[in-house]
């Protein structure tokens, strides 16, 4: 059986572009037909976007609310079971007379988890220094302060890192 160079071309054009291989031997011509899958989805947008976390290293500011001074922190959340969470912070400053950051203040905290709604407590020799009612939205952790020592309103903003 003989092929024309212009009938090989349009089988291997229909081969590629409709999906069906063309297998040949010497004494045979044999078709495959070849049926792909569409992609789910809502799958892929569950592996994407799985649910952010808390346990990790963060760092950012606290701003007293009306103010343009930060206090620069980091805090460290455990990987533990359950809801609570427990971790260590610091606040960091820098000294003028070495020229390095060097922490400041630092203590314990607790991480009190409900999807990505957390309250944070910073605590000092045990007790309780600040709370801040903050949200977890990818790798970002923002919110307000809502209970402490000081009357002023203070916001914090984190990243995970």
């Amino acid at each position: 059986m003989k092929f024309v160079t212009k009938s090989i071309a349009l089988t291997t054009l229909l081969a590629v572009s409709s999906g069906i291989g063309f297998l040949g031997a010497a004494s045979q011509v044999s078709a495959t037909m070849f049926q792909g899958q569409q992609a789910n989805p809502s799958k892929i947008s569950q592996i994407i976007s799985s649910k952010p976390s808390i346990v990790g290293s963060w760092k950012g500011q606290i701003i007293p609310k009306g103010d343009d001074t930060a206090t620069f922190i980091e805090i460290d959340v455990l990987s533990q079971a359950g809801n609570t969470k427990q971790g260590t912070w610091k606040f960091w400053g820098y000294d003028t007379k070495t020229q390095k950051d060097i922490v400041i203040q630092n203590g314990t905290l607790t991480a009190t988890v409900n999807n990505n709604d957390v309250i944070l407590e910073l605590k000092e020799k045990g007790k309780t220094m600040i709370k801040f009612k903050t949200q977890v939205k990818n790798n970002k952790l923002t919110g307000e302060s809502f209970e402490g020592k000081s009357q002023t309103k203070y916001l914090i903003n984190l990243k995970k890192g």
